[in-house]
């Protein structure tokens, strides 16, 4: 079953995110107030299990709309940007963590896929909603999902993800 334009803007709203069209192509908005991050200024750096465990909820979204070959976000990559946004202020680390340890005791009830598909529908609360469930949605969007919704470009996406591919999809200077 393939995903829908329609079901596909459906599901965000759910989140509390529309999608508007601009020149620049598609971009997300947050309806109503964002919450603020639990601890801002508490940085650090995720295990890798618990990295691991961050990339099976992201590699989740590519599953639920069906746009997993879309997407050019590699785990590396991916591993690179949780750690920007743990070990600098505004820090994510609490809030990774938090959605960890739910999913953690949520799997040990009802099994991984019961525990991310329950987490997808109806996350506990705002703030995990906003600040890990809708930016990984975001990020796996930005990186090339986009496309499997019949859609061109979206904001953030010039030929590829922010990363130095080989060929370049512009004619670029040699390197030294």
């Amino acid at each position: 079953m393939r995903v829908s334009r329609r079901r596909f803007i459906k599901a965000l709203s759910i989140l509390g995110l529309g999608v508007t069209v601009q020149p620049s192509g598609l971009a997300l908005v947050y309806e109503g107030e964002k919450p603020l991050l639990r601890s801002p200024q508490k940085v650090g750096s995720l295990t890798s299990q618990e990295k691991d465990q961050l990339w099976l909820v992201f590699q989740h979204i590519g599953e639920l709309w069906q746009s997993s070959q879309t997407c050019l976000l590699d785990h590396g990559s991916f591993v690179n940007i949780v750690d920007l946004k743990t070990e600098k202020t505004p820090s994510y680390l609490t809030e990774y963590r938090t959605v960890l340890a739910h999913l953690q005791t949520k799997t040990k009830v009802d099994g991984e896929k019961r525990a991310l598909a329950d987490f997808f529908a109806k996350p506990p609360d705002q703030a995990m909603r906003t600040h890990v469930l809708a930016e990984l949605i975001e990020l796996h969007l930005i990186h090339g999902g986009f496309r499997a919704f019949g859609l061109q470009n979206y904001r953030g996406f010039m030929g590829g993800p922010f990363a130095r591919p080989a060929p370049l999809p512009y004619r670029g200077r040699e390197a030294p």
